[in-house]
């Protein structure tokens, strides 16, 4: 697990000018002209059908060292909705119903568990890359962030300077 400065230095990336090669570091979280080229997404994921957005990120820098403008590749990002959610247990007492996997975002993956002092009833919590808990949401909460990756994403940074700033 990371410790809060480790986590923020995971967000700045080494990038070296085609140039200059000179060194340039890129801070992920704002990211300037950054943007999005659709890829190819899936259908399915082991037999369970899904429904996924995928993109590679692109952004526009301008070095600091020789002022000229360069292109930087900040990789994949897929975000994969469960039509059916993905049983997580053998006896499916925690279920999947989305997950969030990037290169340079920090992943996630947003579950359902069956209560066990109340049966029938659920609660919802969202596992964040190297945070040390689950985040706590409502059921209508869940539902509004899972049709919205870029929106959860900024929800779950913002729990995260929350708690550990």
């Amino acid at each position: 697990m990371l410790d809060c400065k480790a986590k923020m230095e995971k967000r700045y990336n080494d990038v070296t000018c085609p140039h200059c090669n000179g060194p340039n570091k890129v801070f992920t979280a704002i990211a300037n002209g950054l943007h999005e080229e659709p890829i190819d997404a899936k259908t399915d994921y082991a037999g369970y059908p899904i429904k996924q957005v995928a993109y590679r990120s692109i952004g526009n820098y301008v070095c600091k060292h020789c002022g000229k403008e360069f292109t930087f590749d900040f990789g994949e990002s897929r975000y994969s909705v469960y039509e059916s959610p993905l049983s997580n247990t053998n006896i499916n007492d925690i279920q999947v119903l989305a997950t969030f996997e990037s290169e340079f975002e920090y992943d996630y993956t947003i579950y359902k568990a069956e209560n066990p002092s109340a049966k029938g009833k659920y609660f919802y919590y969202i596992i964040y890359e190297d945070d040390r808990n689950p985040i706590f949401v409502t059921k209508t909460r869940v539902l509004e962030l899972m049709k919205d990756h870029k929106e959860t994403l900024n929800y779950l940074y913002c729990v995260w300077m929350t708690r550990y700033r």
